[in-house]
């Protein structure tokens, strides 16, 4: 009697792996094949918070030296095109290099007295450094930024880069907001992640990151 080979059918649970396997790596290429844009954005943007965080540690390294931050007029000698990616005599012991952005652009940067914040705008709409509802309206920051140009930044401790700018009108007193009000900070303190606002809690403008 004659024994028949059978044919076996199907795969193996081994072979479905293999075949998963390859056709996700097909499609990772295919995207990056066909959204190039959007890997070189991703590439830019890191660039960008890496050079914002440079200049944030270099200026309160400044502050720590002098008691100061930068001054507006220094600022504006130094943040040219003409200085990008050179160095600044006045802040080599902060910056090896002065950065800037894509097409040596300068970042915008707002100093005052006693804060500062450097801004600029991320490639990557859906960057999770963006702040929430930035654009979808769901949530009002009084910024004094046009959201379709400026999405991310970085400032001092004791304001935040996507809020106006903290007026006179807000006084020095700090405040905490918490469940009983708004109570005077004083002796206690008031740091991040705490609700500190200068002079006022009804006022958004007058919230700061940390009384601190």
């Amino acid at each position: 009697m004659k024994t028949e080979n059978k044919k076996k059918l199907g795969f193996t649970l081994v072979e479905l792996l293999v075949v998963m396997v390859i056709l996700s790596l097909l499609m990772i290429a295919a995207v990056g094949v066909l959204n190039p844009r959007s890997l070189t954005d991703r590439a830019t943007d890191l660039a960008r918070k890496k050079d914002l965080n440079k200049m944030r540690t270099a200026f309160e390294e400044y502050f720590n030296d002098k008691g100061k931050y930068p001054s507006f007029s220094d600022l504006n000698n130094w943040n040219v095109s003409g200085n990008c990616n050179k160095t600044v005599s006045e802040m080599s012991n902060y910056l090896n290099k002065w950065p800037c952005g894509t097409g040596n652009t300068p970042y915008t940067i707002i100093v005052n007295t006693n804060w500062f914040k450097v801004v600029t705008n991320l490639g990557n709409k859906k960057d999770k450094d963006i702040p929430e509802g930035w654009y979808d309206g769901s949530r009002t920051y009084t910024t004094n930024f046009n959201k379709n140009e400026v999405n991310y930044g970085v400032s001092s401790s004791n304001v935040l880069w996507y809020e106006g700018d903290i007026s006179a009108a807000c006084g020095s007193i700090c405040l905490k907001l918490n469940a009983s009000g708004c109570n005077d900070a004083a002796g206690v303190g008031c740091k991040s992640p705490d609700n500190c606002y200068l002079g006022t809690c009804s006022l958004v403008s007058c919230k700061v990151s940390s009384c601190e």
